[in-house]
């Protein structure tokens, strides 16, 4: 807790104090202090992330020392090594906030791990090397992407990516749907190198060292050593270190012949954790860790009890299954809160395919050490290990497919927390307490029904709630009807927005159907999320205006929207959408696809929606011709928000005609905070402030959410206090 308080204060020199939300151009002198890793941008170029330790600043050739770590970005063919002192120019800038409901809070995470400013290097950015250095952390790495190098010599990337993620921690390859697999089924933690693999380990490791003859003490003493050094090359995240930490103190314990108390192991690899991390408490992972072993080691014998068996068989095949159950009663809160899942599936998952990783490891392990010195034996035991990978998956994917097996919910909040563990806890301790199963059994009654009819009994909102989604440069709006009785989403961000924003605000708000899907045109910061949507969420309808364009993105929306849709209708303008509870939505254009069949812009769906007094105009991304086009419905256009054409861009006198007919009080822009094409453009946001609207750009505010009773609009943003 001293530690806690002591973390929050910095020098005025450090790192964190030049870092803005607006990227500024900089140069910095550090040392590379992590690991450096090679993925790949959306669009198929590399790029390597690293840690760097900064000790000069240099903001318009004015240098002055500073300290604290960056988080560096390098874009294309870039060589760098752990230990380097480097010379960087770039764009430094602060992480992301939390800008969306339900979203990650990349900037609090950064923050846990003491990184409190990115730099951004592009190709043309200059980089120098200007020393090296050797040390036994930067051999360790060494040795980490060697062996990487020889899984993917002898195996194919798949198979590759997750033996380097199960053996080494490396997991920036695996694919997405890899990831989701074992999501699904509740067995993430396989992917993560924690307790089970180090336990795995150490048992491999003390069982060579016996094959050698080596004494008992000088066995476990290299066994500790060994696992160290594993934790080190692994990436040292808190299970590894957890796990380290308490398997050094069994082994430690059997060296001095003492015995071997599980819950002070587990509270001194906490304590060690948190002084050299103390935000690591507020972590998932920290959290998810520890609670874990509680779990297991409180739960398990207490469920064993309730299966009393003789044979030694059963006895175990219960073991394993009570450890599975223990960990799961344990976990399925904490991770409905972070990840909005529950995978019941889990408890089967677990028995089924723990035991697998056992061959997978070894026979890992193995592969490395022949492999290290004889090619030929390397091919042997790589075929053991490409085996053991296509087993675990393939029944990870069986089990995947089991109906029920996991589903999408709400963030709990910390009543359900207090009266979940309340109840476990009364459950496995009712004799102590002395509680009848009959008053046991009703309590449980009483909790299943209050869990079952609660959202009966919540009270709906009377409001529309239109939220403008920060997906950067692109456009995700979400339209919440009042008494929740439809919902509309229209478009769905750009690159895979629909898994990292969309999916996640859906999911935390408890929305698992979509009334109807609205794609305005087919570019990739419209269309790029919406095939994870589709994928995820039962949509009733979706409508697009029929243009077509040949992408990744929009080849993956249209096979979805005919495959999973049981409506899907092309739109045009002065079209009305039926069906609405008390609200109207308009198509205003266009009314036929006309000009340049590239021009998507001009050919983006323009949509009204209308509740009682207070109206809201989506423009798209129009620019003058279909400016031009729509100033023809005259009066119709007057609405009370607009969502402000083509995130901001320059359309001239035409635009300022467009914004004197509606007449909006409020005008949202979607654009990213890089500002990469200089949007919105000042003339634009002159002629709205001139026509009396206050302007809301995602940019700086993060999600919009405007709410109305027909009458009167409210918006909250983000970032920012409300505004009346």
């Amino acid at each position: 807790m001293l530690h806690l308080e002591n973390a929050q204060i910095y020098p005025a020199s450090h790192i964190r104090n030049f870092a803005f939300n607006n990227p500024q151009k900089v140069s910095i002198r550090g040392r590379v202090t992590s690991a450096p890793e090679v993925t790949q941008t959306f669009y198929h170029t590399p790029k390597t992330t690293f840690i760097l330790r900064a000790s000069e600043l240099g903001v318009k050739q004015n240098w002055q020392k500073t300290e604290g770590l960056v988080k560096v970005t390098l874009y294309g063919e870039r060589k760098i090594e752990y230990g380097d002192r480097l010379f960087l120019e770039g764009s430094l800038l602060r992480p992301l906030s939390l800008r969306n409901p339900g979203g990650f809070n990349y900037r609090e995470y950064l923050a846990n791990h003491d990184i409190f400013a990115l730099l951004k290097v592009k190709e043309k950015d200059a980089l120098r090397r200007i020393s090296s250095q050797r040390d036994f952390v930067k051999n360790v790495f060494n040795l980490k992407e060697k062996l990487r190098g020889i899984i993917y010599q002898y195996l194919e990337p798949k198979e590759a990516s997750l033996l380097s993620a199960i053996l080494l921690g490396e997991r920036s390859s695996l694919s997405e749907d890899i990831k989701d697999l074992f999501i699904h089924t509740g067995t993430i933690h396989i992917l993560a190198i924690s307790g089970l693999h180090i336990a795995l380990i150490a048992s491999i490791i003390v069982a060579l060292f016996k094959l050698f003859r080596l004494g008992r003490r000088l066995t476990f003493i290299l066994t500790i050593l060994v696992l160290i050094a594993y934790a080190s090359l692994s990436g040292a995240r808190p299970s590894v270190v957890r796990a380290t930490i308490m398997a050094s103190v069994v082994l430690f314990g059997y060296l001095i012949n003492r015995e071997i108390e599980i819950y002070n192991s587990l509270g001194l690899s906490a304590l060690i954790i948190l002084i050299a991390r103390p935000y690591y408490l507020f972590e998932a992972g920290f959290q998810l860790s520890f609670l874990s072993v509680i779990s297991i080691v409180y739960f398990t014998p207490k469920i064993e009890g309730l299966f009393p068996v003789s044979n030694r068989c059963l006895f175990y095949l219960v073991r394993v299954a009570s450890a599975s159950l223990a960990a799961w009663i344990g976990l399925a809160p904490i991770t409905a809160f972070y990840f909005n899942i529950v995978t019941p599936v889990a408890i089967l998952a677990n028995i089924a395919l723990i035991p697998l990783l056992l061959p997978l490891v070894g026979a890992g392990i193995s592969f490395l050490v022949f492999a290290f010195f004889s090619a030929s034996l390397g091919s042997i035991f790589a075929g053991a290990s490409w085996l053991s990978i296509i087993v675990l998956k393939g029944v990870a994917g069986l089990i995947s497919r089991i109906p029920l097996g996991y589903f999408r919910c709400a963030s709990p909040d910390i009543f359900f927390f207090f009266g979940y563990y309340l109840l476990v806890l009364i459950f496995f301790n009712y004799k102590r307490l002395r509680i009848s199963k009959a008053k046991l059994a009703i309590t449980f009654a009483l909790a299943a029904n209050i869990l079952v009819w609660a959202p009966f009994f919540r009270q709906t909102s009377d409001k529309l709630r239109v939220t403008f989604l920060d997906v950067g440069k692109a456009d995700a709006i979400f339209i919440e009807f009042p008494n929740s009785s439809n919902t509309i989403l229209i478009d769905g961000g750009e690159n895979d927005a629909g898994r990292w924003v969309i999916l996640p605000f859906l999911w935390n708000k408890g929305i698992k159907k979509i009334d109807a899907v609205v794609l305005t045109h087919p570019d990739n910061d419209h269309v790029g999320g919406l095939a994870s949507v589709l994928e995820n969420i039962k949509v009733d309808c979706v409508f697009d205006n029929g243009m077509s364009k040949e992408s990744s993105s929009y080849n993956n929306y249209k096979k979805l929207a005919e495959e999973k849709a049981p409506c899907y209708r092309l739109i045009k303008g002065g079209t009305e959408v039926s069906g609405l509870s008390g609200i109207k939505l308009f198509m205003l254009h266009p009314a036929h696809l006309s000009g340049d069949k590239d021009d998507t812009n001009n050919n983006s769906l323009v949509l009204k929606l209308v509740y009682k007094k207070v109206s809201f105009l989506f423009c798209a991304d129009i620019q003058k011709q279909a400016i031009r086009e729509i100033l023809s419905y005259g009066p119709i256009l007057k609405s009370s928000v607009i969502k402000v054409p083509h995130h901001g861009s320059d359309e001239g006198s035409i635009e300022e005609e467009l914004f004197q007919a509606v007449s909006a009080k409020a005008a949202v822009i979607s654009v990213d905070r890089n500002n990469r094409f200089g949007l919105p453009a000042p003339e634009v946001l002159e002629r709205l402030k001139t026509q009396g609207a206050q302007v809301y750009k995602t940019a700086e505010s993060g999600a919009i959410t405007i709410s109305t009773d027909g009458e009167d609009i409210w918006v909250r943003t983000m970032i920012g206090a409300e505004a009346p």
